[in-house]
């Protein structure tokens, strides 16, 4: 579809795509498929990045939001970080933007930033008061 110019985009709304409403689930999912009938297709499967950027700034254009899908001047810093250095995550450390599609995670994050404010880092809630 990409290939024939049609917009593409990824997101989850709850049980009725995916029951474990994980992104990162779906666009692993998505290269996996294309993968399996590769051979059966005219067109090459799109680079892992490309899924990636699907779920990303696809979903975004698909929603028509353009404060989303992209770290950028103007856009909300919302984006979340995983420590590469990690056994599981070996098969993406040459090429760390195929994470999502080829490796695929589903533990903890070590970072999540949401409007350029880091609001959760290894474990913890920064500047939360916990009295």
């Amino acid at each position: 579809m990409a290939a024939a110019g049609v917009r593409v985009g990824f997101g989850v709304d709850g049980h009725a795509s995916n029951d474990s409403s994980n992104l990162a689930e779906c666009i692993r999912l998505a290269y996996l498929l294309q993968c399996l009938k590769a051979s059966e297709r005219q067109h090459p499967v799109p680079a892992p990045y490309d899924f990636l950027r699907m779920a990303t700034q696809g979903g975004a254009d698909c929603l028509n939001r353009p404060d989303l899908g992209a770290l950028a001047v103007g856009r909300a810093a919302d984006f979340f970080a995983v420590d590469l250095n990690r056994i599981e995550y070996i098969g993406a450390n040459h090429d760390p933007r195929s994470l999502p599609a080829k490796v695929g995670f589903s533990g903890p994050v070590d970072m999540t930033v949401i409007n350029g404010k880091v609001v959760w880092r290894n474990g913890e809630f920064p500047g939360l008061d916990e009295m």
